[in-house]
């Protein structure tokens, strides 16, 4: 939905890159200074000797899509099923099979149908310090703050129609567990009496009431089975009343699996009173009375017995310091000399080159296993972080930056949802797990052209193609799981107003930069990457900044 919004202003932005030459026939020369204005991405500018750059940085992110090779997809619209059933839920399959044992047949369990959505929003407020050591190295630390709320919003079962289990009853009451257990307690003494019957006849066929079973003994011995097969798909699923208490669903009252069960436990008992035992209730099992609703999966999510292991599936919300990161730069080359005042004013094309060296600190609070959906407020992993900025100036009122970047994170361990993996799609199959883990390593490659509209007020615009490698992780017991790897690319448009060239010549009273920023995810390959819509409004103020 960001796309076209964008894409008009990039058009605009072409535009008035194009219409510039015609700007700057009519403009003072002397009013045009080249690099006044930095703008969007990284630049190779250096700070002054004992100068410092201070800047403060609000940052709000927001996406409900994702963005694959495939295109934009809603976020968590993996989890989405018309049929919630074993297969999204695992611990559910030992009833499924029990439910087919005393049906005879194939059945399918099912929760209704399950409408699942996401949107995250992420505000990050950062502090960045930089101080000019000499006119060619500087040294910096950038610490955010970050809060991210994560809408999951899932509703199950709308309509309340499509669900043929519920709650088990006997989960919350010991009277109905009684009833139901009575049922596996009475077929199992029933086959016990009938199959000392069935020995006694076999060895002595004429003993006294033993006609009709010494007359088709394999048919007793195939009610055995069956009854004994019944029993234990029923201790299974309802319970026996005792220690086991059956599992987290039954056939809801109203289901056709309900009345089938009835008609097989009523079959059972007519066969067994043929051979004189009447002690097999034909009394209806107590079923489900209601499915889970709308907001079922929160209650699923708290249940040990369904298997997922989170405290919540839905509004996740944190907030904290992110990772920390210190920075040292070095200028390789300048063909100003590092002098600011002669940036600002030249005439002339020229070239800089920077390096830059730095580490992150795995600060940020991780995402919790226990809540899927609780995004983290950074990596929260040790990182080498390597720059190299070259800036191309061309005429006074057009330059050009190009950089490369490494983020290269250190081995850690950690608890993730493995072998999900943090990845929404696993999640009710996976568990909270211990792993050893090695986060692949990202390049950013970045181009910014810049123009300069009189000395105070600069356009740019960023193109960010970012190589991702896979993450790796190994649980205990050398399960091990592999993200993909891919690419994505990131376009921003950004305005700067600055006062750094009217200050070299007296003409402002403080030196600062104020800069308005508009980034979306454009495409991806490979990987999936949230389809992020990022705004930025920072501010940079330069105490000690030189005059002329």
């Amino acid at each position: 939905m960001y796309l076209p919004r964008f894409s008009r202003s990039l058009a605009s932005a072409l535009a008035l890159l194009a219409a510039s030459p015609w700007f700057a026939a009519r403009i003072d020369s002397a009013a045009l200074q080249a690099q006044a204005v930095a703008g969007v991405g990284d630049d190779a500018i250096p700070l002054p000797s004992r100068g410092w750059r201070i800047s403060l940085t609000g940052i709000w992110d927001q996406w409900d899509r994702s963005l694959s090779a495939d295109g934009r997809t809603p976020l968590l619209a993996a989890l989405a099923t018309p049929s919630l059933s074993s297969t999204q839920l695992p611990a559910l399959r030992p009833v499924e099979a029990g439910l087919q044992a005393m049906l005879g047949g194939d059945f399918a369990l099912s929760l209704g149908a399950l409408e699942a959505r996401g949107g995250v929003r992420r505000a990050s407020s950062l502090l960045q310090a930089e101080w000019g050591i000499t006119r060619r190295v500087s040294v910096g630390v950038r610490v955010p703050y970050v809060e991210v709320v994560h809408d999951a919003d899932f509703v199950l079962n709308r309509t309340g129609s499509g669900a043929n289990v519920g709650e088990n009853p006997g989960l919350r009451s010991p009277q109905n567990r009684i009833n139901n257990g009575s049922v596996y307690v009475q077929l199992v003494q029933a086959s016990r009496a009938l199959g000392e019957e069935l020995a006694t006849c076999t060895a002595t066929p004429s003993a006294p009431g033993c006609a009709l079973i010494a007359a088709d003994p394999a048919a007793v011995q195939a009610l055995l089975n069956r009854a004994n097969t019944f029993a234990d798909a029923w201790r299974t699923v309802y319970g026996d009343g005792g220690d086991a208490l059956g599992g987290p669903v039954v056939p809801h009252v109203a289901s056709s699996a309900h009345a089938a069960i009835t008609t097989q436990l009523a079959a059972l008992s007519g066969d067994f009173s043929r051979y004189g035992q009447g002690s097999v209730p034909t009394t209806i099992p107590v079923g489900a009375s209601l499915v889970y609703g709308t907001t079922g999966l929160q209650t699923i999510a708290k249940d040990s017995a369904f298997g997922v292991n989170a405290d919540t599936l839905d509004r996740a919300f944190r907030a904290g310091v992110g990772d920390v990161e210190l920075e040292a730069r070095v200028l390789l080359f300048d063909s100003w000399r590092a002098n600011q005042a002669a940036r600002l004013s030249t005439t002339r094309p020229g070239v800089r080159v920077l390096a830059a060296a730095g580490w992150r600190f795995g600060t940020s609070s991780s995402a919790q296993a226990e809540q899927p959906f609780a995004l983290a407020t950074g990596d929260g992993v040790n990182a080498v972080l390597l720059r190299a900025t070259t800036d191309l100036v061309w005429k006074r009122w057009a330059w050009l930056s190009m950089s490369a970047r490494a983020v290269l994170p250190q081995a850690d361990n950690a608890v993730v949802r493995f072998p999900g993996v943090g990845l929404p799609e696993a999640f009710f199959t996976s568990a909270p797990t211990a792993v050893s883990r090695q986060l692949g390593r990202r390049l950013d490659f970045e181009i910014v052209p810049r123009v300069s509209v009189r000395d105070n007020i600069g356009l740019s615009a960023a193109l960010v193609h970012r190589t991702f490698a896979s993450d790796r992780y190994l649980a205990d017991g050398g399960a091990t799981w592999e993200t993909p790897s891919g690419s994505a690319q990131f376009a921003t448009l950004g305005v700067t107003y600055s006062t750094l060239a009217p200050y070299t010549r007296g003409k402002a009273r403080v030196a600062v930069e104020i800069s308005l920023l508009h980034e979306v995810a454009l495409r991806a390959s490979g990987v999936t990457v949230p389809s992020l819509v990022r705004d930025r409004l920072e501010l940079r103020v330069y105490p000690g900044f030189p005059r002329r």
